[in-house]
């Protein structure tokens, strides 16, 4: 599977920085690092976000609901890649990766093999294994 990762990461247009940061994630996650994978992706992704959608402003992103207004404005024609793989991972953003945690989806959250930025970031849960590697990319 990480050869295929590393062929279709190759196609998308991020920038060698983030190209690179994925790559090292592969190589940690070889190595059975899989603690130290989600902790190195989040704020990468965070820096392309940061750069893509906040032409790279400096100072705090807003709020995680402006973030979220954002992210909800994306249309299926701006994704990268496109068709029913860039359609899931739209989806996925809008309803897992960036929502906070709370009490009442907090079980949810844990169950998902997809790490969840708010419970990685502020340790809400513990993405220790093989399945919470990737972030579906």
């Amino acid at each position: 599977m990480p050869g295929r990762l590393r062929a279709r990461l190759n196609g998308y247009q991020i920038d060698k920085e983030a190209k690179d940061a994925f790559r090292e994630a592969l190589i940690a996650h070889e190595n059975r690092l899989y603690r130290s994978v989600v902790r190195h992706l989040f704020p990468e992704i965070e820096r392309v976000a940061r750069n893509e959608l906040y032409k790279g402003a400096l100072g705090r992103i807003r709020t995680q609901r402006g973030f979220e207004q954002l992210v909800n404005k994306l249309a299926f024609a701006d994704l990268d890649p496109s068709g029913f793989f860039g359609l899931t991972q739209l989806n996925r953003l809008r309803e897992h990766l960036y929502i906070p945690v709370k009490k009442k989806n907090r079980k949810q959250i844990e169950a998902d093999a997809v790490p969840n930025r708010h419970a990685a970031i502020h340790g809400l849960v513990v993405y220790r294994t093989a399945k919470n590697y990737t972030l579906r990319i």
